[in-house]
Order: C-alpha cells, then structure tokens, then sequence
C-alpha cells in the first residue's frame, strides 16, 4: 500500500509538473507566430521600396518629354571676335592682353550711323565733343585723356593734341576698334588714354556691286556706291 501511495503522489506530481510545462510551451508557440507576421510587413516593405525606384525612372522620363533644347549658330551680329588694333595681326580678342571694345559693321547700319561721334558712343570710356565755330571738328576724350588720335587701317589721320578731326565717312568701315589705356603707345601716340581705329572693309573675292541713297531732315542726303571684287581673271590680285 505504501508502494502503491507513493507512486500515486509520483503521478500527481508528474502531470502537475507537465500542466507546468505545457503553459510556456504554448505561449512560446504564440510568440512564434508573431515572428511570421513580421516577416510578411518586412516582405510588404521590401516591395514598396522596390517600387519606388519604378516611379523614379517614371518621372525622370516624364522631365525628359518635358525638356527643351535651343539650338543656334555661335557668335552674334553684334559681336566681332577679333581685331587688328594692338597686334596688327587679325587676332583673336580673347588672345590680346590689351582693352579692345569693337563695333562692329551690323551696330552702324541697324542705328544708321553717319558720324564717327555717334558711333563712338556705343563704347565706353569714350566721350566726343565737337569744336570750331562750325561744329565739323571731332575730339576725342579716351578714359579721361583729351585728344585721342585716330587711326585708318593702323595709319594715322590726327595726332593727339594737335587738333580736331574732320568728318569722316563711315560708308566703307567695316569695324571700328577702340584700344584704351597706355598700350595706345604702339602706335607712336603718347596718350594714355587709347586711340580710336578705323578699320575700312576688304576686298571679296566675287564681284559685289551696291548702291545706296540715305535721306534725312536738314537737308541730309548721302549717296554711296561700293564696288568689290578681283582685279585680275585668276583672282590673285583683289
């Protein structure tokens, strides 16, 4: 009997200890469903971020049918690339350590320039006054230095300080370059304030015919005829 009791309180304590044992196995079978829903809001996450870069290559190719792009030939009407005056050389600007401002051929006929004061005007540092009992004389004040000589194709019309400028002729001048500061003494002009070039149009190598008439109040008119082209059948001399 005693035998017996005491296997009977061994049962009851077995399955008391194995009821103990069930309640955390069980919760631990919950908690390790949980790690299955995480898994899948992981998985859900990872898809969205995988869409996205999908909608970013969607807007970079929406910006794309959206860009513009503006084509156009280099360079402008109102803008000459090089100059003479300085080097004496047909040379670049951006080539030459001197201040060169050019007006080009486009700026006189657009503003129907007739004066060499009126054209001067559209460069800085550069102020025209007139002189004589007439008004016909031209001088040239240059970053503050009175009297700035004048030049035609690097050839001398006045020397600074010497007196006025005539009226000159704007018809055939192709550019016209103001050279400021003290690098004006290449030409032999001790000014340093610069000097003023005209520089007159060159021959073509087909033959070119023009005729013009310009008519203003005052009694203005101007007639001009301007013929061009090569003076021998080979075209070796123009």
């Amino acid at each position: 009997m005693e035998k017996l009791l005491l296997n009977w309180k061994l049962w009851v304590i077995l399955a008391v200890v194995a009821a103990y044992l069930a309640v955390p196995y069980k919760a631990l079978g919950q908690k390790a469903e949980q790690p299955e829903v995480l898994v899948q809001a992981v998985g859900e996450t990872e898809e969205e971020t995988r869409e996205e870069p999908e909608d970013e290559e969607a807007d970079e190719t929406d910006g794309d049918s959206l860009r513009i792009v503006v084509t156009g030939d280099e360079g402008s009407r109102y803008v000459s690339p090089n100059a003479t005056t300085g080097t004496r050389t047909n040379t670049p600007l951006r080539d030459i350590p001197q201040s060169i401002q050019v007006i080009p051929r486009e700026v006189l006929e657009d503003q129907q320039v007739t004066e060499l004061d009126d054209a001067l005007r559209n460069v800085s540092g550069v102020t025209p006054s007139r002189s004589g009992n007439d008004g016909t004389g031209l001088r040239l004040n240059v970053r503050g230095c009175e009297d700035a000589s004048v030049l035609r194709d690097g050839f001398r019309l006045t020397f600074g300080g010497s007196g006025a400028i005539s009226s000159q002729d704007l018809a055939n001048i192709e550019q016209i370059e103001v050279l400021k500061g003290p690098a004006a003494f290449v030409f032999g002009v001790t000014e340093p304030g610069g000097v003023v070039n005209l520089v007159t149009e060159q021959p073509l190598s087909e033959p070119f015919y023009e005729l013009g008439l310009r008519a203003g109040n005052r009694g203005f008119l101007e007639p001009s005829i301007d013929i061009s082209g090569p003076l021998t059948e080979d075209g070796r001399l123009l």
